[in-house]
């Protein structure tokens, strides 16, 4: 509440670390008015080994919607640190599921998200989800400002299913530059 009063407009919340009933309180509370981030730390923990733990779709899909999470940030398939895709898709259906009796949350596909790789991320998780642009902002060799135009060209491109090599081509500097440091589509 004090971080509201200060003016946040959304909060990031480590669910792992204070708990999913935690988690269920502040998304519960009416004057907790924004929307919450659930980060992943310490899933690692939980869900990789088939020897013990619990799914990832069931720890980072099904338990932080049922806790009232609007956004779950995860590992993408593709980025610096990453799941199977397969992973990923079970926790975005897990999300976004009508079976589920209460509101959905958004799947936000992380770590080493790079404009190179929204195309990708549209094409597997569809137009409802985040594209989570925090080193690909602030990494961009142009600086954080173009950064964040490298990546609003990558989603223009994509939605007019432009590649980007040829987008970046035609006078858009920025993602020029994201796709020379990082590369693109795969």
């Amino acid at each position: 509440k004090k971080a509201i009063g200060a003016g946040a407009n959304a909060l990031l919340f480590n669910v792992l670390s204070y708990g999913y009933d935690v988690l269920h309180e502040l998304s519960s509370d009416p004057e907790i008015n924004v929307p919450i981030a659930a980060h992943p730390a310490l899933a690692g923990a939980f869900y990789p080994s088939p020897h013990y733990g619990i799914s990832a779709s069931v720890l980072l899909g099904q338990l932080m919607r049922l806790a009232g999470a609007d956004l779950v940030l995860f590992p993408s398939p593709y980025g610096s640190v990453t799941m199977p895709k397969a992973e990923n898709m079970a926790i975005r259906d897990e999300l976004i599921s009508r079976e589920l009796p209460m509101k959905a949350s958004m799947p936000v596909p992380s770590a080493g998200i790079h404009p190179g790789l929204v195309p990708l991320i549209l094409r597997d998780f569809g137009t409802d989800v985040v594209v989570n642009a925090g080193g690909g902002v602030h990494g961009h060799p142009m600086g954080t400002e173009a950064g964040g135009r490298a990546f609003v060209q990558a989603i223009a491109a994509a939605q007019q299913s432009i590649p980007l090599a040829q987008y970046a081509e035609d006078g858009h500097p920025e993602l020029k530059a994201a796709l020379d440091a990082w590369g693109g589509e795969r």
